[in-house]
């Protein structure tokens, strides 16, 4: 920290650590705001997506608590002495600047959930980022426990057994949660868990359907396009793939570059949504930059989505269709999932 604020602290969402940052602020009780807009603060322009801590909506221990935490996530903060900016119209006291409410986190634990994925999200917040979570079982949800929380992460886990665990009343549950400002994020495998028609929290669709090559048309050849169509893709073992990002969803704030290496597994692949806005997609025709994939994969995962935002009344529906924050090495994509938590909740 650059010395003490009179007006703000600012730091921007693309620097190591930010996210990090301001969840500590926000575990420890203070207020964080983010701008919408290309922000100009402190002589200095900063990207959509970055972080403030304004010192009138705050206490005063803010400057001390402020100066430990920064040097802790390795993070260069800057002090804002003045509102007053010389140029543009997006300054710390403009409408574009908006507060982010403080994020109660709850993920899904157990059947259907798979142990590793639960494993590493675990390490993520708990041990390396300090930030407080509650496991809750899929059979325990109902609308007692989603109110105790404003973002709900489904690891990988079969999106159909979810539905069946939860049955009507606690998807209707969780549906009423989301429109009252609840974020569900959900990642890898259970991204198809929205797209269920007996759920219908997106309009996105999984590319291919449950079951064999026969129940496509039987008129259809073997090796035919109506044949490969009627079916899911084969299984992707773990392959690095070249995605474009849109820089205006809050999915993508942080990054800086137009492209975005992610790794897949699996066979989910996401047809882009019709209604929400498609964050991250693979638009390029020759999508593999290393790892194994069959024949049919680049045809198949060209024009699909890898992180889509579903807003439902003043929440939020985030899949991610593959693991985020794989063991925790593969970290390219942990801002996408930090930013569903971050920026996502619109519900106290």
């Amino acid at each position: 920290v650059d010395g003490e604020a009179r007006t703000a602290y600012v730091w921007s969402c693309a620097s190591a650590g930010a996210q990090r940052l301001a969840l500590r602020l926000q575990q420890d009780g203070y207020r964080v705001a983010t701008s919408t807009q290309p922000l100009r603060a402190g002589g200095m322009d900063w990207p959509r997506g970055t972080f403030l801590a304004r010192i009138e909506r705050n206490p005063a221990s803010l400057h001390a608590r402020m100066q430990t935490l920064a040097a802790l996530c390795g993070v260069k903060v800057h002090a804002v002495q003045s509102a007053w900016i010389d140029t543009g119209d997006t300054g710390v006291g403009s409408e574009a600047i908006r507060a982010l409410l403080a994020p109660h986190i709850a993920v899904l634990v157990d059947e259907p959930v798979g142990v590793n994925a639960y494993g590493w999200l675990w390490f993520m917040f708990e041990r390396r980022l300090g930030v407080r979570f509650t496991a809750v079982r899929a059979s325990r949800m109902n609308a007692r426990i989603l109110d105790k929380y404003n973002v709900l992460i489904v690891p990988d886990g079969d999106g159909g057994s979810l539905a069946d665990q939860l049955g009507e009343g606690g998807i209707a549950a969780l549906k009423s949660w989301i429109s009252r400002g609840g974020a569900l994020v959900c990642m890898d495998d259970a991204s198809e868990f929205p797209t269920l028609k007996n759920v219908g929290l997106s309009s996105a669709r999984v590319v291919g359907v449950p079951g064999k090559a026969k129940d496509a048309d039987d008129d259809a050849a073997p090796d035919s396009a109506a044949t490969e169509n009627a079916r899911r893709p084969q299984f992707v073992p773990g392959t690095i793939f070249r995605a474009g990002i849109d820089p205006r969803s809050f999915l993508s704030y942080g990054y800086t570059r137009e492209t975005l290496p992610v790794l897949m597994q699996g066979q989910t692949f996401l047809k882009p949504s019709r209604d929400g806005v498609n964050a991250i997609t693979f638009d390029r025709t020759s999508p593999t930059v290393t790892g194994w994939t069959w024949p049919e994969t680049e045809r198949r995962i060209t024009g699909t989505a890898y992180a889509i935002d579903e807003p439902n009344g003043a929440g939020h529906v985030v899949m991610i269709a593959g693991p985020a924050d794989f063991r925790s090495y593969w970290r390219s994509t942990e801002r996408v999932l930090l930013n569903a938590v971050l920026y996502g909740p619109g519900k106290e």
